[in-house]
């Protein structure tokens, strides 16, 4: 459920860093 939010990049890490990354990336 916080792995969904685009706002909270901290609890999407855990799930998938890989994925967050290019999303963290491409967000700022």
């Amino acid at each position: 459920m916080e792995a969904r939010e685009p706002g909270r990049p901290t609890p999407t890490y855990h799930l998938v860093p890989n994925t967050s990354q290019s999303q963290v990336e491409e967000d700022v």
